[in-house]
């Protein structure tokens, strides 16, 4: 079991290291969360399994203005034409169907960081040209005078955050009713530009963390503001939180903190890598791919490595990440360019990230810079491509359309058939001269399962961040999942909490991963996490965060060990009759029964019906699961209906 109180004084004193850099994070309270049908919302790797690729409206509402140019003029100040809903209509019909429009705002503040109102409805009206194409949206804040300074300090994260509070209060309230189609970006590549401890274009190290804490503590003020405003839809809308520089550096990505009670988040990340190929101008540049840079780095390595570790980091956090900005910059180059498309999103849909091309409208330089990023040309009209660079967009989409590479290396099917199969083996006596025998084999997998509650007493858990005490500990004793029953709670709402656990007994350092759950319409849910990480802890406790009042039920430990039995007869379940209870079609009703159900609502892309898992429930074993006789659907009372018809304390159907 935990020492409870050293897990509260671990936590108070990383707060505290916190807030001896700025003022403290501010969280939402519980009860100013709006409950929503869960069932209308989708994860944060679900979102970006759908977003793919997307296109940046570069260098237009993210211009600064000049002497020239100002108000709405600001968007043209950098040679490029106003953005109109033909440019993005083009850009959907070329296959994208995510739209990152970066925004600047600090010249259109006044003294009281007030958004001027011509400007917010500019930026809507841009906005509503990807929402209406039915496409993601991805606004931010970019280029702001006030993110990017010579050096962080105190009176810098003063400032800083009370237009980044503004700014996104302002925002959250002006697209409080917009679904999660639009995403909201905290900030463009955070930097300092001249501090000489901490490189400007570097991981952010230097300076022994104040760096990373600063940008931390803003990306928190960035949440706070827009889960502040109140919504049902700021609460569930996806919000990216870059680190430093939204560099690609693992190092960066990893000193990212996720606030508590954040949500929906992702990760933002930049990658124009390798960067000797796609941007350098340098002598140490090589600009063919396959290759390698005058350092010795090989191309196609590199992008191995990077993805590996993007991978990682979002096992690690249990988050996505979003690479919102990628491109190779046109050195007359093509073939390499195509070479490299292929490669850098073959990687990446295999990783599961979607990436968001960086074009600038710039298709060529007569004294490159690096910076030759035009793909759409916005100056015939925006409803073309430069012919060079349309060849590489056409290489990308080419990838996202080969069904043979797949997105996380994760089989999505939409239709499913279900075939039983005897397989009779023929056993030849060779030494006796007996005649062979015919022999039905039918193999079965056994789950075993260790229920923690006791139903007279149940094991709860008050689910308050600022009072947490008795959370339910257990030992994984080498499992491989654990199921997690959760009740109290209101149909609809949403919660989070985390299984915390240390390696071995006495370790310095808790190890947390995190979950959220989303109530059905009797106020339960069910949650399965990998203990892949926790096998061989100490032990491990299921902390709740989220929503007040929320308590576990029961925690079932599952191990996958297959077990084949021999036998010389077979049931036959009869596919056109239902036969309740029998979730896995073995021909008893048991507890694996209730597992197997309870698998299958925790995870449905690993254990539903089109799961990839080889133990999936079934069609038929669906139909089988849902235990009431009025049909309302499987859910986590089907499997107590099941344990409690084992202990025969029902029968099967429910009336």
């Amino acid at each position: 079991m935990f020492d409870l109180s050293k897990t509260l004084k671990r936590i108070v004193s990383a707060s505290a290291a916190v807030a001896c850099l700025v003022s403290a994070v501010k969280f939402t309270p519980a009860n100013d969360f709006s409950s929503a049908d869960a069932a209308s919302y989708k994860t944060p790797f679900e979102i970006t399994q759908e977003m793919k690729i997307g296109w940046n409206v570069g260098n237009s509402l993210d211009a600064t203005g000049d002497t020239w140019h100002t108000g709405l003029n600001t968007e043209t100040s950098w040679s490029n034409p106003k953005t109109t809903k033909a440019m993005i209509d083009t850009v959907k019909a070329k296959g994208f169907n995510t739209i990152r429009i970066p925004t600047t705002w600090y010249p259109h503040l006044d003294g009281n960081n007030n958004i001027d109102s011509e400007w917010m409805a500019r930026v809507h009206e841009v906005v509503d040209y990807a929402i209406d194409n039915d496409m993601y949206a991805i606004l931010n804040v970019h280029h702001e005078n006030w993110v990017n300074v010579s050096q962080f300090n105190d009176s810098t994260y003063a400032t800083a955050e009370a237009k980044i509070t503004a700014i996104w209060s302002q925002v959250a309230e002006e697209f409080k009713d917009y679904d999660q189609h639009l995403i909201f970006e905290g900030m463009n590549e955070p930097r300092q530009t001249g501090n000489s401890a901490v490189s400007e274009w570097g991981n952010g190290s230097g300076d022994n963390g104040y760096t990373w804490n600063y940008i931390n503590n803003l990306n928190a003020a960035f949440v706070n503001a827009v889960r502040g405003q109140g919504s049902e839809q700021n609460q569930q809308r996806l919000l990216m939180l870059p680190g430093y520089c939204a560099s690609s550096d693992a190092t960066a990505i990893r000193n990212i903190a996720i606030p508590d009670n954040a949500g929906n988040v992702a990760l933002s990340v930049h990658a124009y890598l390798p960067y000797y190929f796609t941007m350098a101008t340098d002598s140490y540049a090589n600009h063919n791919f396959p290759g390698q840079s005058g350092w010795g780095e090989n191309y196609e390595s590199a992008l191995t490595t990077f993805f590996n570790n993007m991978t990682t980091i979002m096992n690690e956090k249990g988050a996505p990440i979003i690479i919102g900005e990628f491109s190779a910059s046109n050195f007359d180059n093509t073939d390499s360019r195509i070479a490299w498309a292929k490669d850098y999103l073959t990687k990446a849909k295999k990783a599961g990230i979607p990436c968001v091309l960086w074009d600038n409208n710039v298709y060529t330089e007569s004294n490159p810079t690096g910076e030759a990023h035009g793909y759409l040309n916005r100056n015939a009209g925006g409803t073309s491509w430069y012919t060079e660079s349309e060849k590489v967009v056409d290489a990308m989409m080419g990838i996202l359309a080969d069904e043979s590479i797949l997105w996380a290396g994760k089989v999505t099917t939409t239709t499913t058939t279900t075939t039983t199969t005897t397989t009779t083996t023929t056993t030849t006596a060779a030494t006796t001269g007996n005649d062979p025998t015919n022999t039905t084999t039918t193999t079965v997998t056994t789950v075993t399962t260790t229920t923690y509650n006791d139903p007279d007493n149940k094991t709860t858990v008050k689910a308050d961040i600022f009072a947490v005490s008795d959370y339910p500990a257990f030992d994984p004793n080498g499992a491989d999942s654990v199921i997690i029953n959760i009740s109290s709670l209101t149909a609809g709402v949403s919660g989070n909490g985390g299984l915390v656990y240390e390696t071995y007994e006495g370790a310095d350092d808790w190890i947390v991963d995190r979950f959220s759950f989303n109530a059905d319409s009797s106020g339960n849910a069910t949650v399965e996490l990998s203990l892949d990480n926790a096998k061989n802890a100490a032990s491990v406790q299921v902390q709740l965060w989220w929503p007040e009042g929320a308590s576990v039920d029961s925690i079932y430990l599952i191990y996958n060990t297959p077990v084949t039995t021999t036998t010389t007869t077979t049931t036959t379940i009869s596919e056109s009759n239902i036969v309740y209870g029998d979730a896995n079609c073995n021909g008893t009703i048991d507890v694996s029964d209730s597992v197997i159900i309870l698998q299958a609502l925790a995870n449905p892309d690993k254990y539903g019906v089109n799961g990839s898992d080889e133990n999936h429930i079934t069609e038929k074993g669906y139909e089988n699961a849902d235990c009431n006789r009025s049909r309302d659907g499987v859910t986590s009372m089907d499997a107590l209906y099941i344990q409690q018809y084992t202990l025969k304390m029902i029968t099967l159907p429910v009336e």
